[in-house]
């Protein structure tokens, strides 16, 4: 009886370790810095998977481009270097314009307007993302844009021969319609780009300029949250399919709950940051009629054009952001 107990130990402790040594030990790499609330917001799903699969799928977060930059992390998920990655949406645009919906100037008035056109854009933008081996489970919605610059303006005739940072084609395409000349600035950079006058201006959230000491070098803050940017995470097909329905049901209900929070985090991100740049002696301010007639317009434009783009794909997204917004 005893030996046959040993036995049953014996067993039970192999059976143990090796399903230990079946975990999934999977890489996620993103570009944002670890002291983002995107970040946190992902390690927070990291940690609910690490727990609901009880260890079988153990994610590791490599943030601040750690492991890859920007660029490369999609390569790097669709041949299994990595299982999942972290990238801006609007960073694929060249991929397939589809990708850019989330950056087009003064679609959105506010977060809940950036949450509808999310929901509506969602199947179309997981579609795209499976033709490349990838499925989505959830997005980080950053806040809303805000123009920022060193010196008031009144009108794009202000804009002539000034430097402005751009991070995609969108806002590429938005700078050059403002009259400004595009600067390719990564965001760990802005602080040197400004000092040292690479740039002028720029458009990113309260929270980025906040996180980077925005008061050392620039004075305005134009409060227009033109647009709410959103990163994609996503994984590996074919990693994703092997593993059970069981947990693919646990990472998939991680994964919403993720993409509720970051609404959540996103909306008290910017009262934060607007309180720390206001006490830092940037003036945050409505930006002057004139200028958001000027802006809004330059958004119909790139609308337009990337209606013309995305066809009748592009035109159902937009009908369905409509309906759901009345």
């Amino acid at each position: 009886m005893n030996k046959l107990f040993k036995l049953v130990c014996l067993a039970t402790i192999t059976l143990a370790i090796s399903a230990k040594a079946q975990a999934a030990e999977w890489i996620l790499a993103s570009p944002y810095p670890d002291g983002s609330y995107v970040t946190a917001n992902t390690k927070t799903f990291a940690d609910e998977i690490r727990s609901g699969t009880d260890g079988a799928v153990d994610i590791k977060v490599h943030a601040g481009a750690s492991l890859y930059k920007l660029p490369q992390i999609k390569r790097a998920v669709r041949s299994k270097q990595i299982a999942l990655g972290e990238i801006l949406l609007g960073s694929m645009t060249n991929d397939d314009p589809m990708f850019g919906l989330a950056m087009m100037p003064f679609l959105t008035d506010d977060i809940k307007d950036a949450e509808t056109l999310w929901n509506s854009a969602r199947d179309a933008t997981a579609e795209r993302l499976a033709k490349d081996g990838l499925t989505l489970l959830y997005i980080n919605c950053w806040p809303g844009q805000s123009l920022f610059t060193r010196v008031p303006i009144e009108n794009f005739a202000g804009l002539g021969g000034t430097k402005f940072r751009v991070q995609d084609p969108n806002t590429a395409e938005l700078v050059s319609q403002m009259g400004a000349t595009g600067v390719r600035v990564e965001t760990a950079d802005i602080p040197q780009a400004f000092l040292t006058g690479i740039i002028d201006g720029m458009y990113t959230s309260n929270v980025t300029t906040a996180n980077l000491k925005g008061w050392d070098y620039i004075k305005y803050a134009y409060d227009t949250r033109a647009w709410y940017p959103l990163n994609a995470i996503f994984v590996n097909t074919e990693m994703w399919d092997a593993l059970d329905a069981d947990t693919r049901d646990t990472i998939t209900k991680a994964a919403q709950a993720a993409e509720k929070r970051s609404f959540s985090m996103a909306v008290e991100a910017t009262k934060k940051a607007d309180q720390q740049l206001r006490d830092n002696g940037v003036e945050v301010v409505s930006p002057p009629e004139e200028l958001m007639g000027e802006f809004r317009k330059i958004g119909q434009n790139m609308l337009q054009k990337w209606t013309e783009q995305t066809g009748a794909d592009g035109q159902a997204v937009l009908s369905a952001y409509e309906q759901a917004r009345q």
